[in-house]
């Protein structure tokens, strides 16, 4: 009966170890998942924040212009810009559903969207 006992306390021993070693472990995953997601989301919105340090910013367009690709443009110019920069939109372009007066950002992609 003591070998039993002791075998016993022995399990528990090692199941309340891993227990704690799972709660250790969770709060560590809880952790990286935070700066994770605190450090990609700075990592999105920083190269938006001083475009003052951008001469020329790079915009892909795409849609309904004459000339999909990428174009570089000066910072602070606006939507209207980049579809003059592609050619032009086409007739099909729906330009009613985007706000052509909207300034660019470094590396947005731009999609005119068809009627």
């Amino acid at each position: 009966m003591e070998k039993q006992f002791t075998y016993t306390s022995q399990y528990y021993k090692i199941m309340s170890e891993n227990i704690i070693k799972d709660r250790n472990m969770n709060k560590r995953r809880i952790i990286m998942l935070a700066l994770v997601i605190i450090l990609g989301t700075a990592g999105y919105f920083l190269p938006y924040g001083n475009l003052g340090k951008y001469e020329k910013i790079y915009i892909h367009v795409t849609g309904a212009v004459k000339d999909v690709g990428i174009f570089a443009l000066s910072a602070g110019d606006t939507v209207q810009d980049a579809i003059d920069a592609a050619g032009g939109a086409l007739q099909k372009a729906d330009l009613s559903t985007i706000d052509i007066y909207r300034k660019l950002t470094y590396a947005q992609p731009l999609d005119i969207p068809f009627q």
